[in-house]
């Protein structure tokens, strides 16, 4: 999977090369970051092999006392989460970030980064939660497929957070796209004047106009940067905990 990480990288970095700071740039960098989010989700769906394809194995050695449900369950996530999910986005960020030329700041791209990173824990912790529960790949997939398009319907991009009706706006506080849209966002615009070319104001060269403007209006707050951070770290440690008490209770000793 590296060599398609780096592939995407540079096509990504390609398509949205130098971003601009004018209206075409700031549609570029929602664009783009928005996309990234999309893509470690659906890169994610590596994760249901882990446990389904070595489930016939495990339910067997498991009953003879070979181990306990619970090495097994560290020593499968460490050689995923390690490798796939924290080395892949860095590696990412390190080709992608620098050929967008996103804010030219070590701070901020550090904080990029743990975005990806933590994404695709988190998205990757929620399909062990569906790993350790189904024993179909297919069955698997499809309903995995579906959480994170319901996860990206809610990320903040496609609707507004404010918009959203009462009766299904709890779901936003589930999707971890959600949060890290917002975090992604803020640590993009919040640093950045925006130029606008107004037509009345020609003679006087447009506006500039600084991204926190454009920030409220999508009712965002890159002060909530760290909030989002803690809260997506812990809904994927929850799965984390889930995935292994369904590892460890609802996974038959027979097979």
């Amino acid at each position: 999977q590296s060599s398609g990480t780096v592939l995407s990288a540079i096509f990504l970095g390609l398509s949205y090369f130098d971003l601009g700071t004018n209206i075409s740039g700031l549609q570029n960098r929602i664009g783009s970051l928005f996309f990234v989010l999309i893509l470690f989700s659906f890169s994610s769906l590596t994760a249901l092999d882990l446990f389904i394809s070595e489930r016939g194995i495990f339910i067997r050695e498991r009953a003879n006392g070979a181990y306990q449900a619970s090495p097994y369950f560290c020593a499968k996530i460490m050689t995923d989460l390690i490798p796939l999910r924290i080395m892949l986005p860095a590696i990412f960020s390190v080709i992608f970030y620098f050929m967008a030329q996103f804010s030219e700041s070590l701070e901020h791209f550090v904080k990029y980064m743990l975005c990806l990173v933590l994404v695709n824990i988190s998205c990757a912790s929620q399909l062990f939660l569906v790993s350790a529960l189904s024993s179909s790949l297919a069955a698997s997939t499809f309903i995995s497929s579906i959480i994170i398009l319901v996860m990206v319907l809610f990320g903040g991009l496609l609707l507004n957070f404010e918009s959203m009706p009462v009766y299904i706006s709890w779901i936003r506080y589930l999707s971890h796209l959600g949060y890290m849209y917002e975090a992604l966002l803020g640590n993009e615009l919040e640093s950045i004047s925006i130029e606008v070319d107004v037509e009345v104001a020609e003679a006087a060269g447009g506006l500039n106009l600084g991204g926190n403007i454009f920030l409220d209006a999508f009712a965002l707050d890159p002060a909530n940067f760290w909030r989002n951070i803690g809260v997506t770290a812990g809904i994927g440690t929850l799965y984390l905990i889930l995935a292994y008490l369904a590892l460890r209770f609802c996974v038959r000793y027979k097979a």
